[in-house]
């Protein structure tokens, strides 16, 4: 067998004795090692509509959060808004978590608008981009008392009442002001908000 056969051979046999042991030691560490590195933090981004999707991918993320012993989650939100069931759940979500030790942090990336809004105002810590927008309108599709029965209308205006109690929480707004925001009753229907505004008012903590 001549020199660079034995030389080939050789290589073929030292690959295959480490490359196993390599990959064992990169892919698999002992569990003891990866508890060591894991983060005490993660981030979540909430885009897009809230909605049924948006409620079981914040459960899927606080119950992941719950089961490695997070202590704090950031949530990222970009959002037109969405509608009012979804958000009711996913108000009592953040409110059962926070209850429970996790630390929220919600930023504004960009634009959190109408549901999104009262996402946003369940932080711990509340952070803006410096041309991100906060906005608050008028709950859609409000009917006249006459219009419905009593449950459903008690159900309106619970729900008024939690979103005012949750702006006049985070903001310089009282509670009846918050509810003429909630209602149409105050000159414009639709309130915009800059990062400046949501800073001055106490909406937003800090600005980035």
């Amino acid at each position: 067998m001549g020199k660079i056969q034995k030389f080939l051979i050789g290589m073929v046999l030292l690959c295959f004795l480490t490359v196993p042991l390599g990959c064992v030691n990169v892919s698999k560490p002992p569990s003891d090692m990866v508890y060591k590195v894991v983060s005490s933090e993660m981030h979540s981004v909430l885009m897009g509509d809230v909605d049924g999707y948006l409620f079981q991918k914040l459960l899927a993320d606080i119950s992941y959060a719950k089961a490695h012993g997070i202590k704090t989650m950031h949530l990222h939100i970009m959002s037109p808004g969405g509608y009012v069931m979804p958000l009711m759940g996913i108000l009592d979500l953040l409110d059962t978590a926070k209850r429970e030790g996790l630390h929220i942090v919600t930023y504004i990336d960009g634009l959190a608008a109408s549901a999104a809004a009262a996402i946003f105002m369940c932080g711990d810590e509340r952070i803006m981009d410096k041309t991100g927008f906060f906005m608050i309108h008028p709950m859609g599709g409000m009917p006249e008392q006459s219009q419905v029965n009593a449950s459903t209308w008690y159900m309106f205006q619970r729900w008024i009442i939690r979103y005012a109690a949750l702006i006049e929480a985070t903001s310089d707004f009282t509670f009846d002001e918050a509810k003429k925001l909630l209602t149409g009753s105050t000159n414009r229907d639709t309130h915009f908000f800059s990062a400046i505004d949501c800073l001055n008012h106490g909406f937003a903590t800090s600005l980035r």
